[in-house]
């Protein structure tokens, strides 16, 4: 019997888990988890499993990563959060605009913001095409893009 405390215990999701391949030991399917870390530091831990028991997961799923030891190596066990709990239903897709009626300012505000994200776009475009004159379209496209983004990110557009 392993006796360990609650603080031993990191909680982590389901990052992705891996179509099965074959190994050297059989089937498996790799299950990334994201955890933090006491300290407030993100890891990212990878176990493979056998197939059967990756089933038992879902993306998006939370876990205790416990820190265990395995012929001299460290290792993880992993505690699901409620051991009969099915993981939870995606909920529906549905548009936005089916599932609510948006007020007139906020079309107005939605359609501002989309002029001037086209605004940017153009700009972005028209200055690749300036600066890089002798180049192709898709070296423009790929450009402007670029330039798009980097000014979305700069201004929290």
């Amino acid at each position: 019997m392993v006796i360990r405390t609650a603080s031993q215990k990191a909680l982590a999701t389901v990052e992705y888990i891996t179509a099965t391949k074959e190994g050297d030991y059989g089937p498996y399917r790799s299950v990334l988890f994201k955890r933090t870390d006491l300290q407030g530091d993100a890891a990212k831990v990878w176990r493979s499993l056998k197939p059967h028991e990756a089933e038992q997961f879902s993306k998006g799923q939370q876990v205790y990563l416990i820190p265990t030891e395995r012929k001299g190596k460290q290792t993880w066990d992993i505690e699901l959060l409620s051991p009969t709990a099915a993981p939870p239903a995606a909920p529906p897709a549905t548009s936005p605009a089916a599932s609510t009626t948006l007020a007139p300012e906020q079309k107005k505000a939605i359609a501002a913001y989309v002029e001037g994200q086209a605004d940017l776009l153009a700009f972005c475009w028209q200055t690749a095409c300036e600066k890089l004159p002798d180049k192709s379209e898709e070296s423009h496209r790929c450009a402007a893009s670029s330039l798009y983004i980097a000014a979305q990110r700069k201004f929290d557009l």
